[in-house]
């Protein structure tokens, strides 16, 4: 692996990556098997999708023109963007691809929609190895700073006013709150963490099966259940992947946890970082959890809706305290700091 930097000088890679090696393999397929990934967080979904796309926009001709690389890349990231651009950083990987295409195509061809592409892809996988210094990045074409925010950064602020042994109720999965309850185990915190399973997708106990590998300890219950015991816990954890304009993406639930929590005067902390926020702040649920209401009922009898959302979109206000990579900040400020006001128009629109 080599760094090295183009013509707009950032760095970038110029490296093998783990993506497949069939150059004829099209990038729908290429992508495919992670279309019905369900257990997969948005970072590793990113780097993924970041390397097979670079195999395969490697694998196009040196003549391949910019109406053929956007119509290509719609139609080959389709399914990857409907099955995971609900996410803030799927969103924003994608809003940077057609970033790039569009602004390459404005600066007269050059560098061609493979260079352009390429320098692109190659900040996304430098992102955690080489953070590209400290800058923030402000969402513009091979702009410089780390596309990835390193979700540690998180970890200060959530430890700070955390007592020894407190209870905790956490309505959410993923690494950020596995990595801030694992430093507090680490850190003597000692928390006790009761963790809420609701969906078919059964995030909740994934996220209690990381918990005890860190020596937390942990329970786990069903969602309602969790309700019950909001009047015993001394914090309620929520996590967000997807950050709106006013609007932020839960788990089923959290509205109605938040206001009891709330009535017995429990504290409601959000976990999430910059780069959850979505390019021009509208947010979407999951299309997945309608879809595959068998997660829910397999063999449901004709005659029984199954209503298998395990998401939805609640106001900022619900919650006492936003923790981010930024430290304790108002969901406001964050979307001032991460949010792009207008998303970028697909490849195979118009470039204005």
């Amino acid at each position: 692996m080599t760094a090295r930097r183009d013509r707009y000088r950032w760095p970038s890679l110029e490296t093998e990556t783990e993506g497949g090696t069939d150059t004829d393999l099209e990038l729908a397929a290429r992508l495919g098997r992670r279309g019905v990934d369900r257990a997969s967080h948005g970072r590793a979904l990113v780097k993924d999708a970041a390397g097979e796309l670079v195999a395969w926009v490697r694998s196009r001709p040196e003549s391949w023109s910019f109406d053929r690389a956007g119509a290509e890349l719609e139609a080959g990231l389709a399914a990857w963007s409907d099955a995971h651009a609900w996410r803030g950083v799927c969103a924003r990987f994608l809003d940077a691809l057609r970033e790039v295409h569009h602004d390459a195509r404005r600066r007269g061809g050059a560098p061609g929609p493979r260079e352009a592409l390429l320098e692109e892809l190659g900040l996304w996988l430098a992102s955690d190895a080489a953070r590209i210094g400290d800058v923030a990045w402000d969402g513009s074409a091979l702009g410089e700073g780390a596309r990835l925010v390193n979700e540690r950064d998180v970890v200060p602020a959530a430890l700070r006013g955390l007592e020894r042994g407190a209870e905790l109720l956490v309505l959410g999965e993923g690494p950020l709150v596995a990595d801030v309850l694992g430093e507090a185990q680490r850190s003597g915190l000692a928390p006790r963490v009761l963790v809420a399973e609701g969906g078919g997708d059964f995030a909740g106990r994934r996220l209690a099966r990381e918990l005890a590998e860190r020596g937390v300890r942990t329970s786990l219950t069903y969602d309602v259940v969790a309700l019950a015991a909001l009047d015993r816990v001394d914090m309620l954890l929520v996590t967000t992947d997807s950050v709106g304009a006013g609007t932020f993406l839960a788990r089923a639930g959290t509205g109605l946890a938040c206001a009891e929590a709330r009535r017995l005067d429990v504290p409601v902390r959000v976990l999430t970082t910059r780069d959850a926020v979505m390019p021009g702040g509208a947010l979407r649920l999951p299309a997945w959890c309608d879809e595959e209401a068998w997660m829910l009922w397999p063999d449901a009898p004709a005659g029984v809706q199954l209503e298998s959302q395990c998401y939805e979109i609640q106001a900022f206000g619900i919650a006492s305290e936003w923790l981010t990579d930024a430290g304790s900040e108002r969901p406001t400020d964050l979307c001032v700091r991460g949010m792009k006001t207008t998303a970028a128009p697909p490849c195979d629109a118009p470039t204005t």
